[in-house]
């Protein structure tokens, strides 16, 4: 699953792995950043961004919490 943020900075992909990780990159795809990793594998199972707070939720099936990753500023 692939989710294309745009910004008026820099245009980036979010991308749900099969490892249980959310990464994000550039559109060129010459960095990669891990935003989200869970260690129990196929636990994240949806996810949904807040343009205003700028927050990335991620709900996870197995343990069926929601996580939230800031995207901007202090994890």
């Amino acid at each position: 699953i692939y989710v294309l943020e745009h910004t008026n900075i820099a245009r980036t992909l979010t991308q749900i792995s099969t490892d249980a990780a959310i990464y994000r990159s550039s559109i060129n795809a010459s960095n990669k950043t891990q935003l989200y990793s869970s260690q129990i594998p196929d636990d994240p199972y949806c996810m949904a961004f807040d343009w205003n707070g700028r927050n990335l939720y991620v709900g996870n099936k197995i343990s069926q919490t929601i996580e939230v990753v800031r995207t901007v500023g202090a994890q």
